[in-house]
């Protein structure tokens, strides 16, 4: 396969893999268009929107490649009329209004904790090998991904393939950690600091990220070891996008009750 048709063939894996992805967006993806930024985060388009009203999950980038993608959709769901279609436009920028600021009270949030919470277990915000990793089991993995001889075949013979398609696990931290780990976030649970929640529907999650485990740990797991494995497992994505990641926990009533939670990721495209 050539070059292009490859690049081709990913652009059209990451237009089926967004829910909803209709024509408009469609052109702009196999035209190059790039949707994630290091510095910018995740473009909003790559966060699928909810119409309650016509119960429709669409795809946001701007009015014109919304109405192009679902203004015909929408008047086959009884959207008929130019103020109906307005009503919903006007819900959808709501939406992405509310995210954007969300994202600044994040920042808020981040600072605030930064300068005031005091970490029960400061070791653990930093990735080690041997403390955090499983050497025996989890990096000889990520030494296979990096050699040169390394095949997803191969790589499928030393992981676990769940019965969902394309959602693989094996184990990655160890039981030390995940036991620090638990102990931490009932920690920051008890305190008095700011906690944002994954989303609207989980009030009790712990967002990672904001605790403080992005830049020592959940950045370096993703780029150094993470990173190898995805170029194997799902090519069409790896060069494509900017790989980015979410680090919410468990809600703490169900910490004890889900052991795996701590030593086992299980990564999906």
């Amino acid at each position: 396969m050539t070059d292009s048709r490859r690049a081709s063939s990913g652009s059209l894996d990451i237009c089926r893999a967004i829910g909803g992805c209709g024509p408009s967006l469609k052109r702009r993806i196999l035209g190059g268009t790039r949707f994630l930024s290091p510095r910018e985060g995740r473009h909003p388009m790559l966060s699928s929107r909810f119409c309650m009203r016509y119960g429709l999950h669409c795809v946001f980038l701007d009015d014109d490649q919304f109405g192009e993608d679902y203004r015909a959709l929408l008047r086959e769901k009884g959207c008929a009329s130019d103020q109906e279609y307005d009503e919903v436009l006007k819900e959808v920028h709501g939406e992405v209004e509310r995210r954007r600021k969300s994202s600044e009270t994040s920042k808020l949030r981040v600072q605030t904790i930064q300068l005031h919470y005091q970490r029960l277990h400061p070791q653990i915000y930093t990735l080690s090998v041997g403390t955090v990793l499983r050497w025996s089991v989890f990096l000889e993995i990520v030494k296979y991904c990096r050699s040169d001889t390394a095949t997803p075949a191969g790589l499928l013979d030393i992981i676990t393939e769940e019965e969902v398609p394309n959602v693989y696990s094996f184990p990655v931290l160890t039981e030390e950690f995940g036991d620090l780990l638990l102990q931490e976030l009932e920690h920051f649970d008890k305190s008095k600091m700011p906690k944002g929640r994954p989303n609207s529907m989980n009030n009790y999650g712990i967002l990672l990220s904001e605790l403080g485990f992005d830049r020592g740990f959940l950045d370096h797991l993703r780029e150094d070891y993470l990173t190898p494995l995805a170029s194997l497992l799902y090519p069409e994505w790896v060069g494509h996008l900017d790989w980015t990641h979410t680090g919410p926990s468990v809600s703490p009533t169900n910490w004890r009750e889900t052991p795996s939670f701590p030593t086992t990721l299980t990564t999906q495209r």
